[in-house]
């Protein structure tokens, strides 16, 4: 993120203003005062506050402020339900991307009014419904904790929530995702992974141990089975993946645009779908069930693809009789590598382009994929289980390792067979090196360091090419890196990616 100092003061004060953010601390320079709602950095930019700007924060009585570390209500958080004069305090200041503000009349004269730090970055006892995992730096859920929601975190990123080399002891994992840990930087070495909380790490290959964390999946926990009466009413639409903000249930019919307004659902806004049994519901991407369409006749918990976001009217229709019970999803599919990305759940069967079609899973779209225990999945790069093929029988992080990334157009989805001597290429999960050098881990540490300066450049190539020894390490030293530092890409928002690609020279 772009570090501004000062606010531009572009709206005059309003009269139902709630909450005044300061560009400096004790509440000086330039100010602007916003009211109840969610801010986005385009948002904040809109009302004159650029990124990383806020020193100071002046929240009135009733009032609750989330401020983000970065934009879309992501990363590092903290909440305010009084005054902070100078957020420097808090690790804040200058840093916060997002905003949101709430009123809070039930949480008044509460004394934590100030929930920096581990009060609000991880709470002793998180919802197991958060969607993030809770890391903790003493056995038995004690001492330092912070919160981290899907993604993948080095150490220098980890130092930020106050969580220093080797520190984690214990874990908090919602269900419905994944924590995987390594012993040495830049998720490399021997790794582990955790699918249910971890009370002590003090014992065992671990103990004190974790240099680096890897976070996929965006848990499961609040997410409930359809009840018989959503049921008897058809099919319910969310507003947020994982069946989870606003939500509207439609009964048979059609509904165009506005008729999803009336029911709180905007334009292009319908995120994940529950489909009961005996119904299906047409999606289309215009208004008035006109342009592209797709069928959907069971659950998606985040619609992918040409569907993501973009629709604007459906019909809601029954199918027949309800069947006693749905096919149970055994695999699924991400759009991303590492799990990321919106995604669709698929039951045993064949499913050919069509039918990923109306699962809303765009033809050349997946890029890994999560299977239950006992299952393996077919994939082909034809629409009709043709042309190249690929088996695939555990949990692929990513398709770009088997040149199968975004080329699958049908799926064949079975239990595996007990003497399965099938002669297709098997794809294995991919697992860390343990044996990788540490020279790698040392040199992308070092340049790192330039990264955090804003000092690497071509200009200063020579100076991080002898400093860190990036000679002794083959994928530090074959151009690739170099180029993107020519290229103006080696930067603090996109280091994080290079740093993937250059350490794992099969996703370049």
């Amino acid at each position: 993120m772009r570090k501004i100092i000062g606010l531009l003061l572009l709206l005059p004060f309003s009269a139902f203003a709630d909450v005044t953010f300061y560009g400096q601390c004790d509440y000086k320079g330039p100010s602007v005062v916003l009211d109840a709602g969610e801010y986005t950095a385009a948002d904040l930019a809109k009302r004159g506050i650029p990124e990383d700007a806020i020193a100071s924060v002046k929240v009135p009585e009733g009032f609750r402020v989330t401020l983000y570390e970065n934009d879309g209500f992501k990363g590092r958080f903290g909440n305010l339900k009084s005054n902070d004069s100078c957020l420097d305090n808090n690790g804040f200041s200058n840093i916060v991307s997002s905003v949101t503000i709430v009123a809070t009349q039930a949480e008044f004269g509460n004394a934590a009014s100030t929930t920096f730090g581990n009060a609000t970055l991880a709470p002793k006892k998180p919802a197991a419904s958060t969607g993030k995992v809770t890391i903790y730096t003493d056995c038995n859920y004690g001492g330092l904790s912070a919160q981290l929601a899907e993604g993948d975190y080095n150490l220098a990123q980890l130092k930020k929530f106050g969580i220093g080399n080797n520190e984690i002891s214990a874990l908090k994992v919602p269900k419905g995702m994944t924590a995987t840990v390594f012993d040495n930087d830049f998720l490399r070495g021997a790794s582990a992974s955790a699918t249910g909380d971890i009370a002590c790490l003090d014992q065992g290959d671990f103990a004190n141990r974790i240099t680096s964390i890897s976070i996929s999946g965006q848990g499961t926990a609040t997410v409930a089975a359809p009840t018989a009466a959503a049921a008897a009413a058809g099919v319910k639409v969310f507003n947020q993946c994982n069946y989870r903000g606003k939500s509207a249930t439609l009964k048979v019919g059609e509904y165009n645009n506005a008729q999803l307004n009336q029911l709180g659902i905007a334009d292009n806004s319908i995120a994940a779908i529950q489909v009961a049994d005996g119904y299906q519901v047409e999606l289309f991407l215009n208004d008035f069930q006109r342009g592209g369409s797709g069928v959907l006749a069971t659950n998606n918990p985040c619609l992918v693809g040409q569907y993501a976001k973009a629709i604007s009217s459906v019909v809601v229709s029954q199918t027949g009789a309800a069947s006693a019970s749905k096919a149970k999803p055994v695999a699924t599919f991400y759009a991303h590598c590492n799990y990321r990305g919106g995604s669709a759940e698929l039951p045993v069967g064949k499913h050919n382009a069509q039918a990923l079609r109306a699962a809303a899973i765009d033809d050349d779209s997946i890029s890994s994929i999560k299977l239950a225990a006992g299952y393996r999945a077919v994939v082909y790069a034809g629409p009709a289980f043709n042309q190249r093929s690929m088996v695939v029988t555990s949990d692929d992080d990513c398709l770009d390792n088997d040149d199968m990334n975004d080329k699958i157009s049908s799926i064949v989805i079975e239990p595996i067979p007990r003497n399965s001597n099938n002669s297709n290429f098997v794809a294995q999960p991919n697992q860390s090196n343990s044996s990788k050098s540490d020279d790698l881990i040392a040199g992308l540490t070092c340049v790192q360091q330039f990264v955090e300066k804003n000092a690497c450049d071509a200009r200063r190539w020579k100076a991080m090419e002898t400093r860190c020894q990036l000679g002794r390490v083959d994928e530090l030293s074959d151009g690739y890196l170099k180029g993107h530092v020519e290229a103006g890409n080696c930067n603090v928002e996109l280091w994080d990616e290079l740093v993937r690609r250059t350490a794992n020279p099969h996703l370049r």
